[in-house]
């Protein structure tokens, strides 16, 4: 018998006299802290806590283009829904408990062109979009360990039971990338943040297990380099001037440049007169 909440089938009977059921829920009590589960030396217990975190939501893209031009900003929107935890996701202790997306765009030769939602030193990078609650302490200042000293709650981003999170993404892709390029969401949960349980157990003590809830992905096409684009050498830019000039036109319109930037860039042009 395996976890039945959730969108999970589960089909079978609750006794051996039992009439057959589409879902049989099951009535396992391990929770979802797959990493005490592996400490404590109970890995099979510790793989129904992920398989039951797997349950718990659902994503889906609410916005997604049919093509990415480089250079030209592009935004991409998401929906994770929580479909079957029966409570806030996630819930428990708020200094310890997150779940967050981690994205990435990578082109067709593995290049990793964008990605927001990495693990840094031991905690998820600034800006990732996570749900988890922020404790305070009188002075507003985060608390992550010394929990004794929270007496209010500084943020949350949790989902409710049956709610939803929109979330989105804008970011440029420039001219190195070769596509198609592949949109990928992972959402990821851990018990607590690796940077905590090595503050209380110490270094290297304990590996905190990162669980993969879900995820999305998408192949786009790549936009093809406009015709007569020819690359400028400057390094970490990605600039391409097009030389619109007839034989007749010496001194009319001549290089248009679009400036490349990794991340959220503005497209600017630049009109040059040649001679």
């Amino acid at each position: 018998m395996t976890p039945g909440t959730g969108a999970t089938a589960n089909p079978g009977k609750t006794a051996p006299t039992g009439k057959e059921r589409d879902r049989v829920y099951s009535h396992f009590f391990n929770g979802g802290n797959s990493t005490l589960l592996k400490y404590l030396g109970k890995p099979e217990m510790a793989q129904r806590a992920r398989d039951l975190l797997r349950t718990a939501a659902t994503l889906e893209f609410l916005e997604l283009p049919s093509r990415i031009d480089p250079g030209e900003p592009v935004r991409v929107r998401l929906r994770i829904k929580n479909t079957g935890a029966g409570h806030k996701l996630p819930t428990g202790f708020p200094e310890g408990r997150e779940a967050w997306l981690d994205f990435k765009v990578v082109d067709a030769e593995g290049r990793e062109v964008y990605r927001l939602g990495a693990i840094r030193d031991g905690r998820t990078e600034q800006g990732t979009k996570s749900f988890h609650a922020v404790l305070g302490n009188s002075k507003g200042e985060v608390v992550e360990v010394n929990v004794w000293e929270a007496d209010r709650l500084l943020s949350d981003t949790r989902i409710p039971p049956d709610g939803h999170a929109d979330v989105e993404y804008v970011f440029t892709v420039d001219q190195r990338a070769r596509g198609p390029l592949l949109i990928r969401a992972d959402l990821n949960y851990w018990a607590l943040p690796q940077h905590v349980a090595d503050e209380l157990l110490g270094t290297n003590e304990l590996t905190v297990d990162i669980v993969q809830m879900g995820y999305l992905s998408k192949e786009i096409p790549l936009a093809d380099v406009p015709r007569g684009a020819r690359p400028v050498n400057k390094p970490n830019e990605g600039i391409y001037r097009i030389d619109t000039r007839t034989p007749d036109d010496r001194n009319g319109l001549a290089l248009t440049n679009f400036t490349r930037s990794t991340v959220l860039s503005e497209v600017t042009a630049t009109l040059v007169n040649m001679r």
